[in-house]
């Protein structure tokens, strides 16, 4: 996959980081995304379709609704240009 000139992999990986330490707070889920970044940094290769679908079910298994930011919404908007 040809890396987004104005949002590189790197940048997408670093945010979900934080995003993700910011909002699971189930460990083991968020031990799980964070292990999953890492394969992704590895293999130069971000499937968002994964993470989304992982996101969307830590969600409804944890009934943890949480709120985004509107720079949230945008990182996840950009973030689709990924979908794999």
């Amino acid at each position: 996959m040809s890396s987004r000139i104005d949002y590189p992999l790197d940048n997408a990986l670093r945010d979900l980081e934080k995003f993700f330490k910011a909002h699971i707070k189930d460990k083991n889920s968020r031990e799980s995304l964070l292990h999953y970044l890492e394969t992704c940094k590895k293999s130069n290769k971000l499937g968002f379709r994964y993470l989304h679908e992982a996101l969307m079910k830590y969600r409804r298994d944890f009934s943890d609704y949480f709120e985004y930011s509107e720079s949230e919404k945008q990182m996840i908007d950009d973030l689709f240009y990924f979908w794999e």
